[in-house]
């Protein structure tokens, strides 16, 4: 591509020492339009691949946190497979002298992907949304994913969402063994209980993760595309340093933020900013919280009356920054 942009601006040079200035400019114009088209082909395949590593990535390493079976071995080497070609072709896109590289480069990709989506029909998929919430659906559910001690984690190829406030107290321990099941997301995943969901085999979300009425059982989440909405209503600690990676911003409920003895996101990558419920993006106010970590999350001002630790990884430049730690953080 180095190469194709040079000739254009070679051709463009030579424009513009002719005398026929009408035809000069259509021609320059003209010129200018396809080096618009192909920088932005170059920067739609660089999109459509990074959104591809991100997924393969992100599963491969749920597969590894949660533990492969026989059944899905056939998965995990695919996903190797993919995240080698991924990388050969990040290479080549750093290396792209014209529009037929760049063809050759999006044909491969696509390839790639249909490789991907046909290992995402593998018989420990399930290539459907999964919603929980009343008799009917639960009973669904349990027929899509089964839920026994020998059976086998899943990949849900679509959007998760349980809901066990109207359950039975038999039906909640239903509820839980098929959640337990789940290791990876294809889709938002939408959590909502008033005592923790045993989410223990999930590694993996390909979307939005939303928890509201617990803090769930999800010691072994570590990545997330989307946003993470937090509205647990148990006070306490905010605790998401098992999370390495959050590709979006970060929600906290205003009850959960005035109640928080502890908020940790040690060690979490964050793409976007971070939100209280009624406030300003990056705008934050934790008044009981004795510790504060914030990973790498935006943010503009801080207050902590409480805090006597607070830790920020925040990269980037921002117009102005105010931390208001009246006991010494």
């Amino acid at each position: 591509m180095k190469k194709g942009l040079l000739s254009l601006l070679a051709v463009a040079l030579t424009i513009v020492s002719c005398q026929n200035y009408d035809d000069q400019f259509a021609e320059l114009t003209g010129l200018v339009n396809t080096l618009s088209t192909e920088v932005k082909g170059l920067s739609q395949v660089q999109s459509d691949l990074t959104t591809l590593s991100a997924t393969v990535n992100g599963l491969a390493t749920a597969s590894s946190i949660a533990g492969i079976s026989t059944a899905q071995t056939d998965l995990s080497s695919g996903l190797s497979v993919a995240q080698a070609a991924i990388t050969a072709l990040s290479a080549q896109l750093l290396t792209v002298a014209s529009a037929e590289d760049l063809a050759d480069i999006t044909t491969a990709l696509s390839d790639v992907q249909d490789d991907v989506d046909k290992l995402l029909q593998s018989g420990s998929t399930v290539n459907q949304p999964i919603t929980i919430s009343n008799t009917a659906n639960l009973e669904y559910a349990s027929e899509l994913i089964a839920s026994g001690a020998e059976d086998p984690k899943v990949l849900v190829n679509g959007a998760v969402l349980v809901d066990t406030t109207t359950l039975t107290a038999s039906e909640t321990i239903l509820a839980n063994a098929i959640v337990s099941k789940i290791k990876s997301v294809i889709g938002n995943v939408s959590f909502t209980a008033a005592a923790p969901l045993t989410a223990t085999g999930l590694a993996f979300v390909n979307g939005n993760y939303s928890v509201s009425g617990s803090d769930m059982d999800d010691a072994i989440l570590a990545n997330v595309t989307g946003d993470v909405t937090i509205a647990e209503g148990d006070g306490g600690a905010i605790d998401y340093s098992t999370i390495s990676s959050i590709g979006g911003d970060v929600f906290i409920a205003l009850a959960d933020a005035n109640s928080a003895t502890t908020v940790d996101f040690n060690g979490a990558t964050v793409g976007g900013s971070m939100t209280i419920n009624g406030s300003a993006p990056g705008v934050l106010d934790f008044p009981l919280a004795l510790s504060i970590d914030l990973g790498t999350v935006s943010f503009i001002s801080l207050d902590a009356a409480s805090a006597n630790s607070i830790e920020s990884g925040q990269t980037g430049t921002v117009a102005s920054l105010t931390i208001d730690a009246q006991n010494g953080g």
